[in-house]
């Protein structure tokens, strides 16, 4: 049995019944689960297994493996495309078209959002967090910023934001959840002034409201998460009055944390 549905089961009810029903599976089955392999699916996802394990703790090289074969598909499909340039296809074929499809999400929403990916055939994106550009105002993470989330418990989601910009600040909107169904409730964090970026110069801040500015070029933070408590969910950050919502964290200084 694959992990795709059991996973999405887990992240949508935090249940630790869901949670263990995986680490069953993960015992039954004959293969490690912390093995990444790149390969390309018409669901364009099939890395649930090793994403798991990674939220387990015992697969910490996920982030970089995952991500090594996104890259791959990438490379692979543009040599594809290049291919079929001006080539004749004897019949339409939807699934070659698919196969030449450079766009790969799979690890990006694992990876930033902290969310499995969505389910085939009509299935809804879940995720811990979602970011938006505020300087911009468009969804998705500022230029030159990345993000992490490598623990998805609602009451200590972590998430590492990091801005590679050496000169710029940049600011970044933190929504609960794809559709802000969810609600932040507490937010930790430690941040790293300078341009070392050594964990051992971080320096606990407190984050006493809805709205925060964050120095520094790394942010590394836990947040406390309500699920499924918003009743006027899908309302876009500084949409209306409600926008206050979303948690915002502004950069000082050297860069974004």
């Amino acid at each position: 049995m694959l992990a795709a549905i059991p996973m999405a089961l887990w992240h949508h009810s935090n249940d630790p019944a869901d949670r263990q029903r995986l680490e069953e599976l993960r015992k039954a089955v004959g293969y490690d689960w912390r093995t990444v392999r790149s390969f390309r699916s018409k669901e364009e996802a099939g890395h649930e297994e090793p994403w798991f394990a990674y939220l387990a703790g015992d697969n910490p090289d996920y982030p970089e493996k995952i991500l090594a074969a996104a890259q791959a598909q990438v490379r692979h499909r543009l040599a594809r495309m290049r291919a079929y340039r001006r080539a004749d296809v004897a019949e339409a074929d939807i699934h070659l078209w698919q196969q030449c499809n450079p766009v790969v999400t799979e690890a990006l929403v694992q990876l930033t959002w902290g969310g499995p990916q969505v389910i085939y055939n009509g299935g809804l994106p879940q995720a811990r967090v979602r970011y938006y550009d505020a300087g911009r105002r468009r969804p998705g993470l500022p230029a030159s910023v990345a993000a992490l989330v490598s623990n998805i418990d609602p009451q200590a989601t972590v998430v590492d934001l990091v801005n590679l910009d050496p000169e710029h600040d940049r600011t970044v909107i933190v929504q609960a959840g794809a559709f802000a169904e969810h609600t932040l409730q507490a937010v930790r964090y430690t941040a790293c002034p300078d341009h070392a970026i050594r964990r051992g110069s971080w320096a606990p801040r407190p984050s006493p409201g809805k709205s925060d500015s964050v120095p520094g070029r790394w942010c590394h933070g836990p947040f406390g998460i309500d699920l499924y408590i918003r009743t006027d969910p899908c309302a876009s950050p500084g949409a209306g009055p409600d926008a206050a919502a979303a948690e915002t964290s502004r950069s000082a200084g050297q860069g974004h944390g």
